[in-house]
């Protein structure tokens, strides 16, 4: 049976999504055809191309007419699925974008076993007319949608019902190994995040960082667009504790040199970096800006959740997270918590799913 995935960057790339399709195809392993259908990919690959993935790129353009070439990347989109579903044989399709729905036949949606993962906060997720048009009149198309966290399961259902057949609680993996010993509690800081101001609210950090001595540092990782990366750098100037380190090439060694992570978003939807951060006994201190946060933070047990804006308790809280009096019983909690997203539980969380599309 094939399994087919759908998303715009190609999985060779870095993000949360790219990485989920990874770990989903080395789930799936012999069990069947691995097929990703992609519409960008970056000109050097972060990791090599699996050789058991059958790539295709729909992506498509036409001249510089935009319209045009959304429209006929999506008739490709469309036409792909139609040729690597075969007629009468079955298939799985993860999806990562309802709307993705839009483009697929008619034979497709009804002979498809269809799985819809959640990506990002389900106001975000749905928040789009074309989104909600879709969860209104493609909702039965889907056999199973997998949320990450029983609260985001329990949201679902209050603001929208059951119009999905089954859903399923699964969490993100980590990709790291838990670390064997705790950190040293200190006064430097971390963040790893995609570099994007409108979601990340890295002005948010630098408020904040204002707000604490200078002995305490934050060093900001991650990658974004060259636009991106200027407009950070501009924010930074005159911000003596709070640098730019660029793309880290081995979060596990990264996070070995920092005893406090932070997130400041405006949204997320699940934030695989702070399963990574306390995979490693980071206690972590984020704004309340997405509802899988109270799941990956126990507030004052792993770390602590600030209301969104609140830069003057988040400064606090951090000061805290970092007190050799606390920082071990943190620390040590957070450890113990990062046994939920070991990549073998999430992975088997995994195949029992796909298993279940074999009967």
């Amino acid at each position: 049976m094939p399994l087919i995935s759908v998303n715009p960057m190609k999985s060779t790339t870095l993000g949360g999504v790219e990485t989920l399709i990874r770990e989903l195809q080395n789930v799936y392993g012999q069990r069947g055809e691995l097929i990703e259908l992609y519409e960008h990919s970056c000109s050097n690959d972060e990791f090599k191309p699996n050789p058991s993935v059958r790539y295709l790129n729909y992506g498509t353009r036409v001249g510089r007419f935009r319209v045009l070439s959304k429209l006929a990347t999506k008739l490709k989109q469309r036409r792909l699925l139609d040729e690597v579903c075969v007629a009468g044989k079955d298939t799985i399709i993860v999806l990562f974008h309802p709307n993705d729905l839009l483009y697929m036949s008619a034979r497709v949606r009804k002979q498809a076993k269809i799985i819809l993962v959640q990506t990002n906060r389900l106001d975000v997720f749905f928040g789009a007319r074309l989104e909600r048009w879709v969860l209104e009149h493609r909702a039965g198309d889907v056999d199973i949608f997998t949320v990450y966290t029983d609260q985001d399961k329990q949201r679902f259902l209050d603001d929208y019902g059951q119009v999905f057949a089954e859903i399923k609680v699964i969490p993100r993996g980590c990709k790291i190994d838990r670390a064997q010993r705790l950190p040293k509690p200190s006064k430097k800081i971390v963040a790893i995040a995609r570099i994007f101001e409108e979601q990340k609210n890295f002005r948010g950090m630098v408020e904040i960082m204002q707000l604490l001595g200078a002995d305490f540092q934050l060093d900001i990782y991650g990658g974004g667009s060259d636009d991106e990366l200027k407009a950070l750098q501009r924010l930074l100037e005159g911000a003596s504790n709070v640098a730019y380190k660029g793309v880290s090439v081995d979060v596990q060694k990264t996070l070995a040199d920092y005893s406090v992570f932070m997130m400041t978003s405006h949204f997320e939807g699940f934030g695989q970096s702070l399963i990574e951060a306390r995979s490693q006994g980071l206690p972590i201190v984020a704004y309340n800006s997405f509802d899988a946060l109270s799941w990956v933070v126990e507030h004052g047990k792993t770390g602590f959740i600030v209301p969104p804006g609140d830069a003057k308790l988040f400064a606090q809280k951090l000061e805290q997270a970092s007190s050799p009096e606390l920082y071990a019983q943190l620390s040590s909690a957070a450890l113990e918590k990062a046994k939920e997203t070991d990549r073998n539980v999430v992975a088997a969380l995994w195949a029992e799913l796909f298993g279940s599309g074999n009967d």
